[in-house]
């Protein structure tokens, strides 16, 4: 019909060994033995995941019950451990040692004189503490125990005198409020109080 004939390739032809099936390999059939021990390890999976969140829930009823369900020692114990606290806490919440939790973990913490909270252990904390009990102890302000332990007058103490010094009433460093907390208000957009509160005309 008057076509050219197409062109023949050329170069070498590959051709499979002898030795290679020209058949496409088969998928293995899943055996009733590998689903069964797959099923298996989904089970032991789902029995472990069970049993440790039963375990915690145990765990959890126990403290609760151990708290709410204590027995007549273990309650007058209690009170004694909290007695024996008190006789040692002191009547302020700056300068001083105090625990706090944080993401359920008990933290022990320094509050310093001027509000800043360091981690014991911290850079720093001992230090602050180490200044802050001596410089409180030059002013006649015990340390330890309530008894004359108590900021009456922090006005008159430092930080807050030089920051109190400008005698403004619509600040917040006017009323002894610690440099880190009046930096949470700013971070809010509270920056100055109103005239009325401070004091001030109406």
């Amino acid at each position: 019909d008057g076509a050219p004939a197409p062109a023949r390739h050329r170069g070498p032809i590959f051709e499979l060994p002898e030795n290679v099936s020209r058949q496409p390999a088969a998928a293995r059939p899943r055996l009733l033995d590998d689903f069964d021990a797959e099923q298996a390890r989904s089970r032991k999976r789902g029995a472990d995941g069970l049993s440790a969140l039963l375990a915690d829930g145990r765990k959890k009823r126990r403290k609760v019950f151990a708290r709410f369900f204590r027995s007549g020692p273990e309650r007058a114990a209690a009170r004694r451990r909290k007695q024996q606290l008190a006789k040692r806490a002191v009547a302020r919440r700056v300068a001083l040692w105090r625990s706090r939790v944080v993401d359920g973990e008990r933290q022990v913490v320094y509050v310093s004189l001027g509000g800043e909270a360091f981690v014991k252990g911290s850079r720093g904390c001992y230090r602050a503490s180490k200044v802050d009990f001596a410089y409180l102890k030059s002013r006649g302000i015990g340390n330890f125990g309530p008894r004359n332990s108590a900021l009456d007058r922090p006005e008159t103490l430092e930080p807050y005198a030089s920051r109190r010094a400008r005698g403004d009433p619509c600040e917040l460093a006017y009323w002894c409020v610690p440099e880190c907390v009046e930096a949470g208000y700013r971070d809010q957009g509270v920056r100055r109080l109103y005239e009325w509160q401070g004091g001030g005309p109406s």
